[in-house]
């Protein structure tokens, strides 16, 4: 009997919830279902929503749309939207309107989805278009790099601008690319949570005319960027991109804790340029003298006034040295000390703090770095008028007692919390740069970002460049031999077609791969001689042996010795100077696996469940010819090379489809039957014929008709040396002379 009490009780009380519930959602106009979810079941939610539009008219409710879409598969989002629109229409719809329409938004949004790390999307090469040209950070935001063994702090829009000055670009729209020679490096962060120095690939700038979103941590780093660039975030346990309009404050973002040991060292096999060289030299020489290191960082914190940065060679210094600097600039400088408040991040810092006042900002965030070698995060913030650097008094300590080091066990980063975004406008260039790996670069500041200049790779996340919209049916009406971006589609069969792995597998036996892509390659003008120095990373992903390179280099007629396992030196044949560059050019481009002229590969997974192999370059025979590639399926976007391989006929198929979908992709709508007797008018002699004077238009019978559409004064006058007559038996011809 109790317990039967105790049930009705419950069960009155949820009556009178549902009774609040109700009477909330029929007074407030913007109530809806989802917000009803969070107390109540699915079931319980309808029925209130159902007494609220219990009174309207037509034959669909309102109520009715909710249930509907409360069914679908759609996210929330979506669910949203959608019901916004139908609602706009209510009084209009049927039942049956209703479920065909959220029927095909639930068949689009599956669609629409893809796996994880899938590539997404093919961008034309005219237009990289909004918001994908406006990825990308102001010229004032300032980046780490190193450049010959030397780390430097620069502002990205000097580095690029000085790239693309040296290099030259290509303009793709409206932005600027340019491919680096050099072996410049950016400290990145990989899947794995470990910061490493990599090489740059590509720099990109471009005018901007929006609002820059600047955005603060708890620990007082900053970062400006355009709404669109992409920063990084962990979820789950996984890393993975994201716009920086999709970031809120609260959420987490990775800064520096560790800043790695540089890519070179001064032990290399290879010798360093000759600025480490002299680096490594000084500061051999400096660790032998301890005291000088500890007399500069007395000077420097008592003359911090005099300095505007720290020196590079400071900032490069070896870990003795630093740990020297540091004591001497402790033991002069003024501190303060106080508990952590909420503004401290527990998890970077313990509950005490050293507080260390700069004049300058910027000598503020270099000495944050020197303590970054050494694995210390410290909190930054202004106070007035001056620029405070908040070090854990466990660390600060450490750096007295000679312990000064970093954990292995702890991360390179860490994942700082986002404390205010807010923005700003401006008209000006934004500059970007592209990284291997994750593709992330570091600011000076510490921040994490992400590079969006996607250059596709088989294994990543990116774009296929290729020519659409106009310039593509120039393309193909002008018969080109080489379209300005060839691509294929390759389809496979069997286990290929099912299996990632197995695709990947025939996407890295038809790449073009070169040396320069898996070794970096240096000249020694000393000794005479090329080092090719092997990536095992780019090795390992490529599938590639050492031992083929080794054979293919001996085939060069050149003398070659191993050093240790990864290192190559080659000798050439006679000892000039030209001879050596010309040895290391040959190297940089000898090809060592793949199919020529395929330099780009993308894996994606098409509605059918079947992996297809997109590339950029075609070489449609030999492709042909590789097991688990469908010959019948795959096709190329080059109509010359189609009608080699396989014939007129194919030819002709290709030009009337590509033009349909080039057609179809600009919304434009055009007889079929038009584009038909075009491609019969191109092929109807075997070959591919192109429609402009030197084809169709210059084998016309007419003169005047010949001289109507292109260069005139010439077909009149070669007309008028032959003695050649017009019969006016067409229509342009009787235009042009006035008859009817």
């Amino acid at each position: 009997m109790e317990e039967m009490n105790v049930s009705d009780h419950r069960d009155s009380q949820a009556s009178e919830v549902l009774k609040d519930l109700a009477d909330f959602a029929v007074t407030d106009a913007d109530f809806e279902v989802e917000d009803l979810l969070e107390f109540v079941g699915e079931e319980e939610a309808l029925d209130i929503i159902r007494m609220r539009y219990i009174h309207e008219d037509g034959e669909v409710k309102t109520s009715d749309i909710e249930e509907r879409l409360l069914r679908s598969n759609l996210p929330e989002r979506l669910r949203r939207i959608l019901k916004r629109k139908l609602r706009a229409v209510r009084e209009k719809l049927t039942r049956d309107a209703l479920e065909r329409i959220v029927r095909r938004a639930e068949a689009e949004y599956e669609e629409a989805k893809v796996e994880p790390n899938e590539a997404v999307g093919i961008v034309a090469a005219q237009s990289i278009g909004e918001p994908g040209t406006q990825m990308s950070l102001p010229g004032d935001e300032r980046i780490l790099i190193v450049e010959r063994g030397v780390m430097r702090s620069e502002r990205i829009g000097d580095f690029v601008d000085a790239c693309i000055s040296k290099y030259g670009a290509v303009v793709e729209g409206k932005a600027e690319i340019c491919h680096v020679n050099e072996n410049f490096l950016v400290l990145s962060l990989d899947n794995d949570g470990k910061l490493k120095w990599k090489n740059v690939k590509y720099v990109i700038r471009h005018e901007f005319d929006g609002e820059l979103l600047r955005l603060r941590t708890k620990s007082g780093r900053e970062i400006t960027a355009t709404p669109y660039h992409s920063f990084v975030t962990k979820k789950g346990g996984r890393i993975f991109p994201i716009a920086g309009s999709m970031l809120k404050p609260g959420e987490r973002i990775p800064v520096v804790r560790r800043l790695p040991p540089l890519a070179v060292d001064c032990d290399c096999a290879i010798s360093p340029s000759p600025e480490a060289s002299k680096r490594c030299v000084e500061q051999e020489r400096k660790v032998e003298h301890a005291s000088t290191a500890y007399m500069l960082g007395r000077m420097f914190a008592e003359n911090e006034y005099a300095f505007s940065f720290l020196n590079d060679d400071l900032l490069n210094g070896s870990d003795d040295f630093i740990k020297e600097f540091l004591r001497g600039f402790f033991a002069a400088v003024p501190l303060t000390g106080h508990l952590a408040s909420d503004e401290a991040d527990g998890e970077s810092c313990g509950d005490a703090v050293v507080n260390v006042r700069f004049h300058d900002r910027r000598v503020r965030d270099d000495f944050a770095l020197l303590l970054a070698r050494f694995g210390i995060f410290t909190l930054k913030c202004e106070s007035a008028g001056d620029y405070l650097l908040l070090i854990p008094l466990s660390s600060f300590a450490a750096v007295f007692s000679g312990d000064c080091g970093c954990d292995s066990d702890e991360e390179d980063v860490v994942w700082d919390e986002i404390e205010s975004i807010d923005f700003r406008r401006t008209s000006d260039r934004v500059y970007d740069i592209s990284v291997d790996g994750l593709e992330t670069f570091t600011t000076h500041d510490g921040i994490i970002t992400h590079n969006t200049m996607r250059t596709f790779h088989y294994a990543g996340v990116g774009a296929l460049y290729v020519t659409m919209g106009l310039p593509r049916i120039m393309e193909i009406m002008d018969a080109r031999k080489k379209p300005s971006t060839p691509t294929m589609s390759i389809k496979l069969r069997g286990e290929y077609a099912r299996s990632r792995e197995k695709a990947e597998e025939i996407a890295a036996e038809i790449e073009e791969t070169r040396i320069k892509d898996v070794a970096r390659i240096e000249v020694s003008l000393d000794e005479k001689c090329v080092f090719v120095v092997l990536k095992n990373e780019k090795l390992a992903e490529l599938r590639i042996q050492r031992e083929d390179i080794e054979a293919k280099i001996q085939k060069m007629d050149v003398n070659m010795e191993k050093i240790g396992e990864d290192i190559l030196r080659i000798y050439p044949k006679e000892e000039s100077y030209y001879e050596l560059l010309r040895l290391e050019g040959r190297i940089s481009e000898m090809l060592i696996k793949g199919i020529e002229g395929i330099k780009r590969v993308l894996v994606r997974k098409d509605k059918d469940g079947e992996y297809t192999l997109f590339t950029e370059g075609s070489a449609l025979k030999k492709v042909m010819r590789i097991e688990g590639v469908d010959p019948t399926r795959t096709t190329t976007s080059n109509i010359i090379e189609i009608a080699d391989v396989l014939g007129i006929e194919a030819a002709r198929n290709a030009i009337i489809e590509e033009i349909i979908s080039t057609l179809e992709d600009q919304n434009l709508d055009v007889d079929p039957r038009h584009i038909s007797l075009i491609a019969d008018a191109m092929t109807m002699d075997g070959e591919v014929k192109q429609i402009g004077r030197h084809g169709l238009a210059g084998e016309k019978a007419s003169v005047l008709s010949r001289a109507a559409f292109e260069v005139t004064v010439e077909h009149l006058l070669e007309a008028a040396l032959r003695g050649e007559r017009d019969e006016l038996l067409g229509i342009t011809e009787n235009v042009i002379v006035g008859q009817p």
